[in-house]
């Protein structure tokens, strides 16, 4: 994954949101590739604390619509297998964490 998961890259992407360079739905497919591109738990729970509560309802629901580990994934293009254990790592965190 390409994704910077760290709190500078969300800030930014937050910051330029906010001077509408980002709709909603890529700030959501965004924050949802920097939680999966992080390098632990500890680092998505960084993270999460920074997302915007109106991102965290739609992340949520999103993640409730799907279960990586049980779905189908694909992937038109290229299919990355690592990219598909880090979606579902982070699916893991999230269905674990306490908010």
């Amino acid at each position: 994954m390409e994704f910077d998961p760290t709190e500078a890259a969300l800030a930014e992407l937050l910051a330029l949101y906010e001077q509408g360079l980002f709709t909603d739905g890529e700030v959501i497919s965004h924050c949802m590739r920097m939680l999966a591109a992080a390098a632990d738990d500890a680092q998505r729970t960084v993270l999460w604390v920074g997302v915007p509560d109106w991102a965290r309802s739609k992340i949520s629901a999103n993640y409730a619509r799907f279960d990586y580990d049980r779905d189908e994934f694909v992937n038109f293009g290229k299919s990355i297998p690592t990219d598909i254990e880090l979606l579902k790592a982070a699916q893991r965190w999230f269905n674990r964490r306490a908010d």
